[in-house]
């Protein structure tokens, strides 16, 4: 048992000092050129650019990914080793024409080992109407998720997440969320080509910001119902 406990004991250490001698780059600076961002060992893995702000410009979203695999401890505590991915959001500068940091994210990105069967679960980013979309494509359940520029910041205005439930029937599941109006569409059916049931549902109000998103599944909307 002393053996065990040892064995034990030196795999938190070593996961715990991982975690620890890895720290993150932080972007608070205005840059002239995307040429100027990228720290070394680090790229761009993804990047898209949109008008955010509504100022007329073209602004920037992009998922920065690190060289190495490290050992990480996510936010739902379970270790994982991968590359860390960084979420980052620059808008245009009208003076400059530069770029200014103004939204970076470091666990919300999913990474490469958590797509289970499905591999890499990293889907997409895009900028349409002024909306910052980030999806996340798993084996059988695609999830998005939809932020807007206000009040200074980027909030979290919708979310969503179809799937199939059972590759055998071919029944599926979906929920849109609206945090706007604190409303929600559930649609179901029992298999594949079948009727769509769809309920609507109101969940409690609340203001997400992108920097505070922590992880995929993170937000309880209701119970066992997580996006």
């Amino acid at each position: 048992m002393n053996h065990l406990y040892c064995l034990m004991l030196l795999a938190l250490t070593s996961l715990t000092s991982s975690a620890q001698s890895f720290v993150f780059p932080t972007f608070d600076k205005a840059i002239r050129s995307i040429s100027d961002l990228v720290p070394a060992r680090w790229h761009i893995k993804d990047s898209v650019s949109g008008d955010l702000n509504k100022d007329g410009r073209a602004d920037m979203a992009m998922v920065l990914e690190y060289a190495d695999t490290v050992t990480e401890m996510r936010p739902d505590s379970i270790g994982n080793t991968a590359h860390p991915r960084i979420l980052l959001v620059l808008l245009r500068d009208s003076v400059t024409g530069g770029y200014r940091p103004v939204c970076q994210n470091n666990t919300f990105i999913v990474r490469e080992t958590e797509g289970g069967m499905g591999g890499d679960p990293y889907g997409d980013l895009s900028i349409r109407n002024n909306i910052l979309y980030v999806g996340i494509q798993f084996l059988r359940e695609y999830v998005q998720y939809k932020f807007r520029w206000q009040k200074g910041d980027l909030y979290l205005i919708g979310a969503s997440d179809h799937g199939i439930v059972s590759p055998v029937t071919g029944s599926s599941e979906g929920w849109e969320f609206n945090f706007s109006t604190s409303k929600a569409k559930h649609t179901w059916s029992h298999s594949s080509g079948g009727k769509e049931h769809m309920e609507w549902r109101t969940f409690r109000p609340r203001s997400i910001r992108l920097r505070d998103l922590r992880q995929y599944g993170a937000i309880e909307i209701f119970e066992s119902v997580l996006i």
